[in-house]
C-alpha cells in the first residue's frame, strides 16, 4: 500500500480532517494524517480520547475496501484490531496483549489503545473507510475520568520513539488487509480475532442495563455482535453499548 503520510501540528480529530478530504476526493487510498497535538480525540460512541500533546500516536487511515460488503464491515475492525495487537507484540509481553471487545487495545486490565471507523457505503459495498486510532505511547499521567488509561512508558518505564510504533502497526496492518483481500472467504480472521480477545471463554462479571451478571464470551456473530452465555445457561447476543465489563 501507498502510504502518503501527513502530519500536522495541532488538529481537533485526525478522523474529521480525513473524512472530510475523503468526501471531496481529494485523498486516496493509504492517505494518513497524524497529529502531535489531537485536542478532540473521539472515540466510539462520542466518547472523548485524551492525548498529551506530542507523546503518543494520534492518526487515521484511509483505505478503499471496495471488496468489503457493507453487511460485513466488522472484518475492518477485526483487521485494525489484530494489526495493533501483533505489532505492540514486538514491544511488550504478547500475553497480555489483548482486543476488548469490540475495538478496544488492553494490555492486561488496562486501555492501551482505541479505534473508531466511519464508512462511506455504495450500493452493497464499502467505498472508503477512515480508520482512526489513538495509542498511549510516552504519557505518564492521564487526567480525564476515561477508564483504566496505561500507556507503553507506563508499561516498560522506557520512552519510545512513535516513528518506530507507527511503522510497526502500518506494516502489520497492510499484511492483515492484503491477506483478507486474499482469502475472505476463510475463517483465519475471525479465528486470530477471538484467539486475541479480552477474558475470552471465562466466567467474569458484565453489567446489562445497570444489573450484573456473570457470563462466558463465546465469540461474535456475522455483525461483530458478542455472543455471551450467562452463567445458567441462557446464550444472548449483545451490540455496542448493550454489555458493559465489569473491570
Amino acid at each position: 500500500m501507498d502510504f502518503q503520510i501527513e502530519e500536522i501540528e495541532s488538529l481537533g480529530s485526525t478522523n474529521d480532517y480525513l473524512f472530510k478530504l475523503t468526501t471531496n476526493e481529494t485523498a486516496k487510498e493509504g492517505k494518513i494524517i497524524i497529529a502531535q497535538d489531537q485536542f478532540k480525540g473521539k472515540g466510539t460512541a462520542n466518547n472523548k480520547w485524551e492525548s498529551e500533546a506530542g507523546k503518543n500516536l494520534t492518526f487515521s487511515i484511509l483505505i478503499q475496501p471496495d471488496f468489503i460488503k457493507a453487511g460485513d464491515q466488522f472484518v475492518i475492525t477485526q483487521i485494525v484490531s489484530l494489526a495493533l495487537v501483533n505489532s505492540l507484540s514486538d514491544f511488550l509481553d504478547a500475553d497480555k496483549l489483548k482486543i476488548k471487545w469490540p475495538n478496544d487495545i488492553y494490555y492486561s486490565d488496562g486501555k492501551l489503545a482505541g479505534i473508531l471507523i466511519q464508512n462511506i457505503i455504495k450500493g452493497p459495498y464499502i467505498s472508503h473507510s477512515v480508520i482512526g486510532i489513538g495509542l498511549n505511547v510516552n504519557q505518564e499521567r492521564f487526567c480525564s475520568d476515561a477508564p483504566n488509561p496505561i500507556s507503553m512508558a507506563q508499561i516498560t518505564n522506557k520512552t519510545f520513539d512513535p516513528n518506530d510504533v507507527l511503522k510497526k502497526v502500518l506494516e502489520s496492518f497492510e499484511e492483515n488487509y492484503y491477506r483478507f483481500k486474499l482469502f475472505p472467504k476463510t475463517k483465519w480472521l475471525e479465528k486470530s480475532y477471538l484467539d486475541k480477545m479480552f477474558r475470552f471463554n471465562n466466567l467474569y462479571e458484565f453489567t446489562e442495563n445497570a444489573r450484573s451478571f456473570k457470563g462466558k464470551i463465546k465469540g461474535i456473530d456475522n455483525y461483530g455482535r458478542l455472543i455471551v452465555t450467562k452463567q445458567k445457561g441462557e446464550e444472548k447476543i449483545y451490540g455496542f453499548k448493550e454489555i458493559e465489563f465489569v473491570i
